[in-house]
């Protein structure tokens, strides 16, 4: 079956230049008129309905995909949809999370044509994520919350390497030279990813901060809180424990007291992209070293708009990393 990105290639054009084609949604000339309908004949291609009738449409749903069957919505993914949900509802539109049978690339192009959504933002972005030729070809306007690293379609994403740089100079600042970074182990490209560019951020001033740094890279389990443990009863220097491992962390605060060490006393916690709340005092949370998820989520609702509205040369967003003091450095 041929798609709109095989016309487009056959043509010598745009994939977007083929929908305004199409759509008379924006002038082109003859003679591209001429290329795209003569690769169109030949092809055999038929445009669908949803994508031909784009540009007359009002953007009523926007849809939110991710795969919640398989991981469910933590804390730190509802923060994004917080922000996302607050400023749907202030234009008017209806903020939509479907719940798909299988990840599979045809169920996904079958649910898009569908038209149960106006317009997609995606989350749990992988490096050259399989989704964005699909949506490109089905002409949906869609925007990534993350970077697949091919800058196709635009994207809103944590600048990772500034949160690991804050991290360490806002330790450093406070006279900590000794920091454990603690990342998860697991084999999903998204975490990896976003792990080794904090990591990077860790490394960048080490040097010339005299930081005595060690990388340990755990299972998210709560069982990995006893390796942190090990290595923090093996110096007596006070230790700054940062990184993104929600599991580790959490249950180390929750059981390092019972082996004489509390947090933000005897060692200091700063955790990366989130924070966790501290067992002993519910009130109390990790003080974070990440970026701001609520305004995130609403930003990704106004770059879906503008890409709804033809918006061509929309440029991603990285943002930058912040300091929110909670009560786990001494």
């Amino acid at each position: 079956m041929a798609t709109r990105a095989d016309v487009a290639r056959l043509a010598g054009v745009s994939p977007s230049t083929v929908s305004y084609v199409l759509n008379g949604e924006r002038p082109t000339t003859p003679e591209t008129q001429m290329r795209v309908r003569k690769a169109i004949e030949e092809l055999g291609y038929v445009p669908h309905r949803w994508a031909g009738n784009l540009a007359a449409r009002s953007l009523r749903t926007i849809g939110l995909h991710f795969s919640v069957g398989d991981h469910g919505i933590d804390e730190v993914a509802g923060e994004y949809i917080s922000g996302m949900k607050d400023r749907a509802a202030d234009l008017g539109i209806v903020l939509t999370i479907p719940v798909l049978a299988t990840s599979e690339p045809e169920d996904f192009r079958y649910f898009l044509r569908s038209r149960v959504v106006d317009a997609l933002i995606m989350m749990e972005v992988v490096s050259n994520d399989w989704r964005e030729p699909i949506v490109e070809e089905e002409n949906i306007p869609a925007i990534f919350l993350g970077s697949p690293g091919t800058g196709h379609v635009p994207f809103i994403e944590s600048d990772f390497v500034d949160i690991g740089h804050r991290a360490m100079k806002y330790s450093a600042e406070r006279g900590f030279r000794r920091s454990l970074v603690v990342v998860r182990s697991e084999d999903r490209s998204d975490f990896v990813r976003a792990s080794e560019l904090m990591i990077q951020g860790v490394r960048q001033d080490q040097q010339s901060l005299s930081n005595d740094v060690t990388i340990l890279r755990l299972p998210s389990s709560p069982m990995s809180a006893f390796d942190i443990l090990d290595r923090l009863s093996q110096s007596s220097e006070h230790t700054v424990v940062m990184g993104d491992n929600y599991e580790a962390l959490s249950t180390l605060m929750s059981i390092s007291p019972r082996f004489g060490l509390t947090v933000g006393q005897d060692y200091s916690l700063v955790s990366f992209g989130g924070s966790y709340h501290i067992e002993s005092e519910r009130s109390l949370r990790t003080t974070e070293c990440g970026t701001d998820r609520y305004e995130m989520g609403r930003m990704c609702v106004d770059c879906t708009v503008a890409r709804f509205n033809g918006e061509t040369d929309l440029s991603s967003v990285f943002f930058p990393a912040r300091i929110v003091e909670g009560g786990t450095v001494a």
